[in-house]
């Protein structure tokens, strides 16, 4: 196994960025050690270059071929996921979102595990059946980590309101992301980022995906 730090300066060299801040290594590291990392950190701060070298650093951790570890990122809009799917491509980096528009071939390719980085909706990981299976075929062995960026949307969008228990959530999909634990291997690690988060909202995040 690699120095952690030898897997630290090959992304800063991916990422053309002098060095990472304490708080980004602590996360890589924790996620190396196979824990389940909540990484609350202020807007601007690099939440995204986080989860954008998970796959990198593990290549170099492990002696992998570089693009051989993958991650799903759960992200709650699609502007949001093909603005960080064009960087990713700017960077070399394989990287796809998943809606409506793909081709087949496209879907072909995420499934043999064509891309470092696939981007998805809750209701696209879990309201369907193809995704589903994917999750528990030969590219969950692949896979190492799946993040939920802007895991606030959980408690916003996907419970119900504690003053209407009996509603139904706008997203409800977001409030049923612990179903994703029986599809994928129990050595995947969760990495969830919120920039600010009330208490309130944390002990909703942390329930629904039954994370202590």
């Amino acid at each position: 196994m690699a120095d952690f730090q030898a897997a630290v300066k090959r992304v800063c060299e991916v990422f053309n960025v002098a060095s990472l801040y304490p708080e980004q290594e602590e996360c890589l590291k924790a996620i190396c050690d196979g824990k389940n990392v909540h990484a609350s950190l202020p807007t601007g701060y690099g939440k995204s270059l986080i989860f954008y070298a998970i796959p990198i650093i593990a290549d170099v951790m492990f002696d992998r071929p570089r693009g051989t570890s993958k991650v799903i990122v759960i992200s709650p809009l699609k502007t949001l996921m093909e603005d960080q799917v064009r960087y990713l491509k700017s960077m070399s980096l394989s990287a796809v979102a998943l809606h409506d528009e793909q081709s087949e071939e496209i879907l072909q390719n995420v499934e043999s595990g064509a891309f470092t980085y696939v981007f998805l909706s809750p209701e696209r990981m879990l309201n369907s059946s193809r995704w589903r299976k994917l999750l528990s075929s030969s590219f969950n062995k692949l896979f190492i980590s799946v993040i939920i960026d802007e895991a606030h949307c959980i408690s916003q969008w996907g419970l119900s309101s504690k003053s209407n228990p009996t509603s139904i959530p706008f997203r409800q999909w977001y409030g049923n992301l612990g179903e994703m634990y029986s599809l994928i291997s129990s050595d995947v690690s969760t990495v969830v980022f919120t920039a600010t988060a009330s208490k309130a909202t944390k002990k909703d995040i942390f329930k629904t995906l039954n994370l202590s």
